[in-house]
């Protein structure tokens, strides 16, 4: 027979477990706010002050943070990424105002076929007369526009991400951009 003080018991280390396992991943329970299941060779964004000055341009060069913002997972170990940069306009406030990232992958063929078959991004073939986009403010890196005019170019319908295929070496340069976050709608 369960005694009452037994239920009660039960109950406070039912809802306490719960509570651990709502907090874990959020980072609440370790110094740094680090969780147990935060990947660690995934980098974070730093949310120093002194890494977010307002109305300041944010400048990141870690090329595996990149490629996780760009790709939406790991390098895979066949994955060379040749170069990476990303920015982040901030307000007077630090808030995002906007962001752009561009990235150069020599790409593993699990990759190519993550993104050109499986096509998470659901990408699309740009034809010849779609209009290619100017990319005057990318890294010197970069292929200019005359030279993206040779590449095979996919689009994702709804955004600004761009994937270029180098015909002669089948590297892929990628780019995205967008604009601050919305408020949370309470």
């Amino acid at each position: 027979m369960i005694t009452p003080l037994r239920k009660v018991v039960y109950i406070v280390l039912f809802l306490a477990t719960l509570t651990v396992l709502w907090l874990v991943p959020k980072g609440f329970l370790l110094p740094g706010g680090d969780s147990l299941l935060h990947d660690r060779s995934v980098p974070r964004i730093s949310n120093s002050d002194a890494a977010l000055t307002p109305g300041s341009v944010q400048t990141n060069l870690d090329p595996a943070f990149i490629f996780g913002r760009a790709f939406w997972r790991k390098p895979g170990k066949g994955d060379g990424i040749i170069a990476a940069e990303a920015r982040t306009w901030l307000d007077q406030a630090a808030r995002v105002e906007r962001w752009q990232w561009f990235i150069a992958v020599s790409p593993s063929p699990e990759l190519r076929h993550w993104l050109f078959e499986e096509n998470p991004f659901e990408l699309v073939a740009a034809g010849a007369n779609s209009g290619k986009r100017s990319w005057e403010d990318a890294p010197a890196w970069f292929p200019t526009s005359s030279q993206l005019m040779e590449f095979a170019e996919f689009r994702a319908h709804g955004s600004f991400l761009a994937l270029f295929v180098d015909p002669k070496t089948g590297n892929i340069f990628a780019s995205d951009r967008g604009s601050g976050f919305a408020a949370a709608v309470r």
